[in-house]
């Protein structure tokens, strides 16, 4: 979502004369912030999920420094775990920034929806895809590969909504602070990259109907 707190400018000297849209925003991420840590009481039963999660992630405000602000712009990324309705989720948030403009008359907020997505999964451990999966990893590396589930977001739920089976197949470091998921040096061992090779060429011929 992009959520927007607005106020109205006026001289930094004579800060009275307007409305800070930043402190509005303060009180919509302070409410955030908590509404976070509420999520951690909410537990998958998908082994790998763990909780939903917020992340406030973009902010912008302002036009200069001897101005107070009359809008700030936020945007935030709300994960969902299986167990969870995306419309309900909606409606929490949408509760959230209707119950701050209640207590507080000068808050205005206004929200926009990004990006909609129900939850997709988990596919049962016993469909054909997976087991074929588990075979191919046993064949090119001697091991079991583990099915867990994933909080990543993909185009793998449009197939899932169809009533396709998905599977997500992933190389490198088991811990995403290792793999430095989406930071500086993202990376994954030379290594793992010729295994997951392997693994995918076989489970292809595998489906396919080809002995590799």
């Amino acid at each position: 979502m992009k959520v927007t707190t607005k106020g109205r400018t006026a001289h930094a000297s004579t800060p009275e004369h307007g409305i800070d849209a930043i402190r509005g925003m303060h009180r919509v991420l302070s409410e955030l912030y908590e509404y976070q840590h509420r999520l951690t009481k909410r537990r998958s039963q998908v082994e790998g999920i763990f909780f939903p999660t917020i992340v406030p992630s973009i902010i912008h405000a302002g036009v200069k420094e001897n101005v107070v602000a009359d809008t700030c712009e936020l945007r935030f990324d709300r994960r969902i775990i299986p167990e969870e309705e995306a419309e309900k989720v909606r409606q929490e948030l949408i509760g959230i920034f209707e119950g701050l403009m209640k207590a507080d008359e000068e808050l205005t907020i206004e929200w926009e929806e990004l990006l909609y997505a129900e939850s997709s999964g988990p596919t049962p451990t016993d469909t054909k895809l997976i087991q074929v999966m588990i075979n191919a990893g046993t064949e090119a590396i001697g091991r079991n590969l583990p099915v867990i589930g994933g909080s990543g977001f993909t185009d793998a739920r449009f197939y899932w909504h169809r009533g396709i089976p998905i599977v997500h197949f992933g190389l490198g470091p088991k811990d995403s602070a290792d793999a430095r998921t989406h930071g500086p040096d993202e990376r994954a061992p030379l290594e793992d990259l010729a295994n997951g090779t392997k693994i995918l060429a076989i489970a292809i011929m595998d489906l396919l109907g080809y002995e590799s």
